[in-house]
């Protein structure tokens, strides 16, 4: 994706924005959204083999909802 801003920090040096890390064979491993360093917005983490293992939603820090694990998907 062009322009997409992602493993950014703010002036404070805090995390902001989207942030993803990868698995060693390129694919996706996990992605968080931050807010002022603290996880705001949907967390997601991937198998080594592109399957969603684990979902959940953060307000400033505060698990809000279902923790959806790979039982569960």
């Amino acid at each position: 994706m062009k322009n997409k801003h992602i493993n950014e920090k703010d002036a404070q040096g805090l995390r902001t924005g989207v942030w993803v890390g990868y698995h060693g064979n390129g694919n996706i491993a996990c992605q968080d959204t931050y807010k002022e360093g603290v996880l705001n917005g949907l967390s997601r983490i991937w198998t080594n083999h592109g399957k969603i293992s684990w979902s959940e939603n953060f307000v400033m820090g505060v698990n809000e909802g279902e923790v959806i694990g790979i039982e569960n998907l």
